[in-house]
């Protein structure tokens, strides 16, 4: 899961890997528009 973090999200966001969690915490290094963003994934069928 690390490698496709890397790969796809690169230099966009940073994450934290939780010891024993199930979940990566991701946080946007800019500001993000979660309508448009979800609209989109809407539209696409996600």
């Amino acid at each position: 899961m690390v490698a496709l973090l890397n790969k796809h999200i690169g230099n966009k966001a940073t994450y934290t890997i939780p010891e024993g969690g199930l979940a990566f915490w991701v946080v946007p290094n800019m500001q993000v528009d979660w309508l448009l963003i979800s609209k989109a994934l809407k539209s696409n069928g996600i």
